[in-house]
């Protein structure tokens, strides 16, 4: 069972156990989401209201978690410049940890609106658009040269205001390898520095078990990138894993 699938079994009212981490309990008319124990969802099927929290995690795996939960209502959260927004299609509103949502209404509470200075949001909004241009000059691949090896990236398309990364660093003949979601600006600013290794420092959350080079090169596929269009020297490490794993 995936992650998202626990969710869905949320909104179902089903009980259900993803590991030691996530559960879904009900009770009556309540329906709970725990994350390690915390109850970060707590759905009220009488009153028809959704209330969520971070239970003082304000992690990756907490967000992720909350957006599988409120994305069937229209709503998501997301990050920018280390602070967390709830939003729906039309506003912005400051996370503050915990919020009640009335899900008839789609009414959430407290509701307090992100406010946009226009000068910084022209800035951004230029920024925003040199990087989107750098991402695609470089054919969504960063390459950096480390004391110990490579580290190349490649990006995948937005979703929201993620995107799908993998990152692969190699000391031949062996490599590791991380694919996950990462926040846009963590993708842009890495971009605009032309700097793989931006993303060791905040690696996408899974890491390839074993490092199968076949799996490798199937997610990249998946995500557009093609055998010959990758870097000569990724190529090459793929292709001595490869032998080794067969």
């Amino acid at each position: 069972m995936k992650a998202y699938e626990v969710a869905d079994r949320f909104w179902d009212a089903k009980p259900c156990r993803l590991g030691e981490r996530d559960r879904v309990v009900v009770e009556g008319s309540v329906v709970t989401y725990l994350l390690w124990g915390h109850r970060i969802a707590v759905w009220n099927r009488d009153e028809d209201t959704l209330d969520i929290s971070d239970c003082g995690w304000r992690t990756w795996l907490t967000k992720d978690r909350l957006n599988n939960i409120i994305r069937k209502v229209g709503l998501g959260i997301y990050s920018d410049r280390g602070r967390w927004y709830i939003n729906n299609a039309t506003m912005s509103y400051y996370w503050e940890g915990k919020h009640k949502i009335y899900i008839g209404t789609g009414r959430i509470k407290p509701a307090n609106p992100r406010v946009w200075r226009p000068e910084i949001s022209e800035k951004l909004i230029r920024y925003y658009e040199k990087a989107r241009e750098a991402i695609e000059a470089k054919r969504r691949t960063l390459i950096t040269r480390t004391l110990d090896g490579t580290v190349y990236a490649f990006v995948g398309n937005n979703y929201g205001r993620r995107r799908w990364v993998v990152v692969i660093k190699t000391h031949s003949p062996e490599f590791e390898v991380w694919e996950g979601w990462c926040s846009i600006t963590t993708v842009y600013s890495a971009f605009m520095r032309s700097d793989a290794c931006a993303f060791l420092t905040q690696k996408p959350r899974k890491q390839f078990k074993d490092g199968k080079a076949e799996d490798v090169l199937s997610t990249l596929r998946a995500m557009g990138f093609k055998a010959d269009d990758l870097p000569k020297g990724l190529a090459s490490s793929l292709a001595v894993a490869k032998l080794l794993d067969g």
